[in-house]
């Protein structure tokens, strides 16, 4: 599950409400099922900053 919603955020562009949406969520849902992992947290949050994005909190 963790990492079909890393390739549906990445898809997205990093947009965590326009994932949501595609994973019929809420954005909330979606950063917490992401920060389950801290790892997968750290990655995601490393590539957003790479793109000028702020971190998601988990």
């Amino acid at each position: 599950m963790l990492a079909e919603a890393l390739d549906v955020i990445h898809a997205s562009g990093l947009d965590m409400k326009r994932s949501a949406v595609r994973l019929c969520c809420t954005r909330s849902q979606l950063i917490k099922l992401v920060a389950k992992e801290p790892r997968a947290l750290a990655a995601l949050n490393e590539v957003r900053a790479a793109r000028g994005r702020p971190p998601l909190l988990g």
